[in-house]
């Protein structure tokens, strides 16, 4: 109950106060409510303490809320790109997720293990984490009214693209060095690893997804056609196919998150789906609290105890030296270099942007969990 009555206080002092915070403070609601997040937990008020309300099941309550989190996000992004989106900007979108994802791992890669002494295949897991843009800190700067006013729309729905598609490609980079490390013959790792990484995996979860997203649209159009379906049921649809998309796929063992994405792009195909919740804002506001509810509980979690006794190998000017050589090298480099092959940026400045926007978040906390819970890889 006081779990729930901080949770509600919180929306209705931040909804006061909303604009001015993220407008003129420039502070997204994700940081804000991180930041309330370690206020009520242990390490200030102890209000909220995830280790008391889950005792030993913290890691795979995290895993599922962030994966609850992301899916729903990336099934948004799908709907709201333009039908015909990833085939018109195929070629932008091909050269993010491939050489600019590809880069940004390896850079990632190269500075925990150069940094930090971790063995390759760990510096490499740790970096598949954290390599996917996330899309649930990228929807707070692609929409609102800043966004309008300061981003073309063509950049912000390439972000949106980007960052929920390769949101669930960073299955085959945070397995890859898991099969490298764990098999001793190299081929036999990599050839597993394509039969059940990139063949089962990616490949099924994609069809998964079309055929989902096909037969919900062709059932949504037939029930509305009948006057089976009212208007309020179909606001609510996107947040049931996302769990029915999420609960399915994962118990096949596939990539739930990537079919998500396109579960979400085949129901906007025609646009259809989306004049029908274009009179509604039901949408933005199921985002906001659930990315609120999700970030409060993420500054609750931060570990900083274990900051403080493993001072001695994780020493302050390391982390610094990380943090800045991943803003600085981990995407901006890259994305500059190729511009000219991303057809969606027109301008270096639109370059820059994207280049520097590389947000890692839930998407990162996620991928943690999965290594740690299911591969059982100590982070």
């Amino acid at each position: 109950n006081l779990e729930l009555l901080i949770l509600g206080v919180f929306v209705t002092c931040f909804g006061f106060v909303s604009l001015i915070v993220k407008d003129r403070l420039y502070m997204s609601e994700a940081m804000v409510a991180t930041l309330f997040g370690i206020i009520i937990g242990p390490v200030v008020a102890n209000i909220f303490n995830p280790d008391s309300l889950f005792p030993g099941q913290v890691d795979h309550v995290t895993l599922e809320f962030s994966r609850l989190i992301i899916a729903i996000q990336c099934l948004v992004a799908g709907i709201t790109l333009p039908g015909n989106y990833l085939w018109k900007e195929r070629k932008s979108i091909a050269m993010l997720l491939g050489p600019v994802m590809l880069y940004m791992w390896l850079m990632s890669a190269l500075a925990i293990w150069a940094v930090f002494s971790v063995p390759w295949q760990l510096a490499l897991v740790i970096a598949g984490c954290i390599t996917p843009t996330d899309p649930v800190l990228a929807n707070s700067i692609v929409k609102g009214k800043f966004a309008e006013k300061h981003i073309p729309y063509h950049v912000r729905l390439l972000i949106s693209a980007e960052s929920a598609i390769n949101d669930g490609l960073g299955v085959p980079l945070v397995f890859l060095p898991v099969y490298l490390w764990r098999i001793s013959n190299t081929g036999e790792a990599i050839g597993w690893w394509i039969l059940n990484v990139i063949i089962y995996q990616i490949t099924l979860c994609v069809i998964f997804g079309i055929l989902i997203g096909y037969a919900s649209l062709r059932t949504l159009k037939y029930a509305e056609l009948k006057g089976w379906i009212d208007k309020e049921s179909i606001f609510g649809f996107f947040i049931a196919i996302a769990l029915f998309t999420t609960g399915s796929l994962s118990a096949l063992g596939v990539d739930d998150i990537l079919g998500c994405f396109f579960v979400g792009t085949v129901l906007s195909w025609d646009q259809w789906f989306n004049q029908q919740i274009e009179e509604t804002h039901i949408q933005e506001v199921l985002d906001v609290l659930i990315n609120i509810a999700f970030f409060i509980y993420f500054g609750t979690l931060i570990p900083w105890s274990d900051y403080t006794t493993m001072i001695g190998t994780l020493s302050i000017w390391k982390l610094f030296l990380v943090a800045i050589w991943l803003l600085l090298l981990r995407r901006l480099p890259v994305v500059m270099l190729l511009r000219h092959w991303i057809p969606a940026l027109g301008s270096r400045k639109e370059a820059f942007f994207c280049g520097w926007f590389g947000p890692i978040g839930a998407g990162a906390i996620f991928y943690c969990m999965t290594a740690v819970v299911y591969l059982e890889i100590d982070l």
